[in-house]
């Protein structure tokens, strides 16, 4: 039987929108595989899964994580303008997929234009950060303490549908946890981490996998907490990354 709650694959063993993020991965992984057989097998099986877990956020990212690395590596100027409208084509389509009464999940359109609720949540993060000098410069610490942010949302905006103990932003929950140190600290990481993926000198094939999952990783970011607040199976993966690429940077 598999584990599914509110029609999403993933509960109540793990979120859906982290197996989503998970999946796609796994599908950038597959990617690059060289043996066919394994390549196409983990195609379908991760693609599937990330499909069952209905999470727009892994969709889009992984979207991103295909498109950004192989049009910044196209030479052909014609080649790029033909992607460029290829692409826009698939967002397109990702968007009607989206607007679809399967992955609204019975919610407005407004809802997903609302980044499904999130924006309120960025609100009262921001509006917490911004209180005072010393928010914006130290934050107001970690763990449980940003739990304001839900009794924010009830008594402000009168949401009692979200539960939430962090901004859901990775950029935010950094700036209301540590202040603009952290902040630029965090921000760091993942520019540092992508940029380790051009000076390090590898490859096409090899840079476009560690890009992508970069890119995956920030995506994912900016709807969810990763780098912050605790260390989870995404948030993992980039502090791997960055890792292993500094290392294979300082040995040559």
């Amino acid at each position: 039987v598999l584990p599914m709650a509110d029609g999403r694959l993933g509960l109540p063993i793990i979120h859906p929108n982290t197996l989503g993020i998970l999946s796609t991965i796994g599908i950038i992984t597959s990617n690059y595989l060289q043996r066919r057989p394994m390549r196409v097998t983990g195609l379908i099986f991760f693609s599937i899964t990330c499909l069952l877990t209905l999470s727009k956020g892994a969709i889009l990212a992984l979207f991103l994580a295909l498109v950004i690395p192989n049009f910044l590596t196209t030479r052909s100027q014609l080649i790029k303008i033909s992607k460029f409208f290829l692409y826009l084509a698939l967002l397109y389509i990702i968007w009607l997929v989206f607007s679809s009464e399967i992955f609204l999940r019975g919610q407005e359109i407004g809802y997903l234009l609302e980044a499904s609720g999130r924006l309120q949540v960025w609100r009262s993060a921001y509006i917490h950060i911004f209180q005072s000098y010393s928010n914006i410069l130290f934050g107001i610490g970690f763990g449980e303490g940003t739990s304001i942010i839900n009794q924010h949302m009830l008594n402000e905006f009168s949401i009692t549908h979200w539960k939430t103990h962090n901004a859901h932003n990775d950029i935010l929950q950094a700036w209301l946890s540590g202040g603009i140190i952290y902040l630029f600290a965090t921000l760091y990481i993942f520019w540092s981490t992508y940029k380790m993926t051009i000076v390090n000198g590898y490859e096409r094939r090899i840079r476009n996998f560690h890009q992508g999952l970069v890119i995956i990783t920030f995506s994912f970011s900016i709807s969810m907490t990763t780098v912050n607040y605790y260390i989870g199976p995404v948030s993992s993966l980039i502090w791997l990354q960055f890792i292993w690429l500094r290392l294979d940077y300082y040995q040559k």
